[in-house]
């Protein structure tokens, strides 16, 4: 997560995982992803309605979520970007992707906080 500069409405998210099937993902819109962190940042959502622009791709404006397949599973990939969010973040954050009809949700808890933003690996 990493704030916005000024008022100007771009801050920004990104975030990468991995989960099991089915079901599968066919990145069928809306897809919805939500960032919430412990300081209270909570329900950053973003819904794309944007159409697949490659296989399994979902993307609307500067946003995107990209499911590739895995050997018996799926990773993402979400960049939502152009939010208007303030520092100081604390973790732990928490991911919720929803796509065909499904929700997956996963916390990480190791963070990296700096003045701007917060970094978080698991």
């Amino acid at each position: 997560m990493r704030a916005q500069s000024g008022a100007g409405g771009n801050g920004k998210v990104r975030a990468t995982g991995s989960f099991v099937v089915p079901p599968d993902v066919r990145g069928t819109p809306p897809v919805k992803v939500e960032v919430k962190d412990s300081a209270g940042h909570d329900g950053h959502l973003l819904e794309l309605h944007g159409p697949v622009a490659r296989a399994h791709t979902v993307q609307e404006r500067d946003s995107s979520v990209r499911f590739s397949p895995t050997s018996g599973g799926a990773c993402f990939r979400a960049k939502l970007k152009d939010l208007a969010i303030n520092a100081p973040f604390a973790g732990p954050v928490t991911v919720t992707i929803m796509h065909d009809g499904a929700t997956r949700a996963g916390v990480i808890s190791t963070r990296d906080p700096t003045a701007t933003g917060i970094r978080c690996r698991s």
